[in-house]
């Protein structure tokens, strides 16, 4: 019993309850509290690891304001104007057609080598010419490869100076329109032409006269032939004009005028008259034949004289380049 001696439990003193006048710190000493902590001093706190997604957001929402603390927020890049993009296009499509300008003009000068190379091989073999003759070829004008597409060539000119024709040389001039692209067709015209200067006629007179010539001119789209017979110790001159055709692939000669001493006689009056058997050698004229000196498949079609050249004039029209005919020469009837 409590009070009673003899007793273990120990003596406790009486808890008397706070008073109005005692306030807080006669309880505290009453009930022995331990002593409460300021909360004006602030123990350092160590931070939280926080994930980038929290700082932003704690920084963006710190209470202390401090600008250092906040993070800019980082802008979105600005998709490329479109302006930019047209043009960047229309310089691409710029070098395209650049390129393609430049391969088609390159693949246009190959053409036009090849396209050389076996035109000057054709016609080397078709007038037996040396494989080192001097020859110009030139492409009608336009794109080839153009005209390749549309199945033939338009136009091919080739000249050869110092062609041989037999006794005598002339410039030669080979023009073709219409060339088809495979050597069995047919080309639309083959023309060819050769001018003789006057002093190769020279080397005509044996076909011109039978009669000792002391010059040969061209005059007034003429030959004139000169030579002279003596009388009485007086040399007369005579003269006769011809005019050149073509015949059978060949080239005529017709007396025309007849003159003596610069007086103009008809041809009839001189074979009748007292001179007959004097101009008689001087009339005689023969005939050069041109055909034997061309390809089969090419024919003399015109003779024509001017002042300075005598003109040849052939043709082979709708003749194949591959054909047998280009390949050897002809004759005359």
């Amino acid at each position: 019993m409590p009070g009673e001696p003899g007793s273990s439990e120990p003596e406790t003193e009486p808890v008397t309850g706070p008073t109005p006048e005692s306030g807080h710190g006669k309880l505290a000493e009453t009930l022995e509290l331990p002593p409460v902590a300021n909360n004006n001093v602030t123990e350092p706190i160590e931070p939280l690891p926080v994930t980038s997604a929290s700082t932003n957001s704690a920084s963006t929402t710190s209470p202390t304001g401090n600008a250092a603390s906040i993070a800019e927020p980082t802008a979105a890049p600005k998709p490329p104007k479109k302006k930019h993009r047209l043009r960047n296009w229309l310089i691409a499509l710029g070098i395209v057609a650049v390129l393609v300008v430049i391969a088609w003009i390159v693949g246009d000068i190959v053409a036009r080598d090849y396209a050389k190379s076996y035109i000057r091989e054709t016609v080397t073999t078709s007038f037996e010419l040396e494989p080192d003759a001097p020859m110009d070829i030139e492409i009608g004008p336009g794109s080839l490869i153009a005209q390749a597409i549309g199945g033939s060539i338009d136009s091919v000119d080739v000249s050869i100076p110092d062609m041989p024709l037999g006794d005598l040389t002339g410039d030669l001039t080979l023009a073709l329109t219409g060339i088809p692209l495979t050597a069995e067709a047919p080309v639309d015209t083959l023309r060819v032409g050769v001018s003789i200067d006057e002093a190769e006629v020279g080397k005509l007179a044996s076909y011109l006269s039978d009669a000792d010539l002391t010059t040969i001119e061209l005059e007034n789209n003429e030959i004139v032939l000169a030579t002279k017979f003596s009388l009485f110790g007086t040399d007369i001159p005579l003269s006769l004009s011809i005019v050149p055709s073509a015949v059978d692939g060949a080239i005529s000669f017709a007396p025309r005028t007849f003159t003596v001493n610069d007086a103009e006689i008809s041809l009839d009056d001189v074979r009748d008259g007292p001179l007959g058997g004097i101009a008689s050698g001087l009339l005689d004229s023969g005939t050069f034949c041109v055909d034997e000196y061309l390809p089969k498949a090419i024919t003399l079609t015109d003779v024509a004289v001017t002042d300075t050249t005598l003109e040849l004039s052939a043709e082979g029209d709708g003749t194949p380049l591959g054909s047998a005919d280009l390949s050897t020469f002809g004759t005359c009837e």
